[in-house]
């Protein structure tokens, strides 16, 4: 089944990620500077109270990825680490 994803990680760790997810994808995109309040993880709003921000790699593909998936969410211990992922209805 083709599923579309959006992959929210840590920008300190995405060239690493992106490294272990092209040996699964050919192609992605990646939206270089996202600021994120969720409940999943400390605030990353990029200012003096709450420093950092996160990526956004969105991609699609038929590959099952739930151990990689596991594997990062494990590495950050949930923390700077985000998948949301559904059914693709376009090929």
């Amino acid at each position: 089944m083709l599923r579309s994803y959006i992959v929210f990680i840590d920008a300190g760790f995405e060239e690493e990620f992106r490294r272990e997810l092209e040996q699964y994808v050919e192609e992605y995109f990646i939206v270089p500077k996202v600021l994120a309040w969720s409940q999943f993880f400390n605030p990353m709003l990029d200012n003096v109270v709450w420093p950092g921000h996160m990526v956004a790699i969105l991609f699609r593909t038929e590959v099952e990825l739930g151990e990689l998936f596991n594997r990062w969410r494990e590495k950050l211990k949930g923390k700077g680490f985000r998948v949301y992922a559904w059914e693709s209805m376009v090929p």
